[in-house]
């Protein structure tokens, strides 16, 4: 192989801090504990994983016998609260409408109109071939628009 040079791949930068603390994470338990403590700690956790499904069953039976007792408490609560609260509707509002200023609403359905109207030419006019269902059904309302304008200029507003 004459002539063919392999480079290794580049290492990359690693702090003082970071190779200490990669140097540290070998140790699995904390700074100052006693051997004793390591010790019990250790015999514990093998004493766990060999007997994961005593543990298991114990969960299981306790769950299965908490939860219809527990269902049965939830549902006495929910008839209590019931009994005791009585819910009243709120009446709503006649017209959100007739709450804003008849002024802004007939500026804002002649800019709606405006709108229907350019619209309208650029699709007639064929800058916009295929226009969106929610554009035809703008164009379409042209004529509520209208009607609107017409009844709140009848009103006595302009």
């Amino acid at each position: 192989m004459h002539g063919i040079r392999v480079l290794s791949a580049p290492r990359r930068y690693e702090s003082k801090g970071k190779l200490w603390a990669k140097s540290q994470s070998g140790t699995k338990y904390p700074v100052g504990l006693s051997q004793a403590e390591i010790e019990e700690y250790e015999a514990r956790q093998a004493a766990a994983q060999q007997q994961p499904d005593a543990s298991k069953k114990k969960k299981k039976k306790k769950k299965a016998k908490g939860t219809p007792d527990g269902c049965a408490a939830v549902e006495q609560l929910a008839e209590t609260l019931e009994a005791e609260v009585k819910i009243e509707e709120l009446p709503q509002p006649a017209a959100t409408a007739a709450c804003t200023d008849p002024a802004k609403k007939l500026r804002n359905l002649r800019k709606k109109l405006r709108d229907i109207e350019q619209l309208r030419k650029r699709i007639e006019s064929g800058e916009l071939a295929n226009p969106e269902p929610e554009q035809l059904e703008k164009v379409a309302r042209q004529g509520e628009i209208e009607a609107q304008i017409e009844e709140l200029e009848l009103d006595g507003i302009e």
